[in-house]
């Protein structure tokens, strides 16, 4: 489910390079990370909704990795809050034009999880008062 947190982060990436190459995870990428009942948007449905805020938009069915050692970047942007272990630094690092991994602050206000939380607690909520009415 695309935000203003979403474009907010893109804003951030593009302002700090040329070209901005944005890979979507796939359907089943978002799945095996988040669980059953994600993604709430296709991956189509998410591309579209962010294409506008990358010069190219692709979805990806494989990690990060595999598609930097074909595109060669110069930078690699993550959010500040994701961990990425040494390996995955050492595969994204390894291109010949690569100068640095760039973290970009995440706008809290906005996420995709307490926003499916917030839904579900009132979804139950309204159960609740509709199965037992004062």
């Amino acid at each position: 489910m695309t935000h203003q947190g979403h474009a907010d982060y893109l804003k951030a990436c593009k302002q700090r390079c040329d070209v901005l190459v944005l890979g979507v995870d796939s359907d089943t990428l978002v799945k095996n990370a988040k669980g059953v009942y994600r993604p709430i948007q296709t991956a189509k449905d998410r591309i579209q909704a962010i294409a506008e805020k990358a010069d190219y938009c692709f979805e990806k069915e494989h990690p990060s990795f595999h598609y930097t050692k074909h595109l060669q970047p110069d930078y690699y942007f993550i959010s500040k809050e994701r961990e990425i272990p040494s390996e995955k630094i050492a595969k994204i690092s390894s291109t010949k034009n690569f100068k640095d991994i760039i973290y970009i602050e995440r706008n809290q206000k906005f996420s995709t999880t307490k926003t499916i939380n917030l839904l579900n607690a009132a979804a139950h909520q309204r159960a609740n008062q509709a199965t037992n009415p004062q």
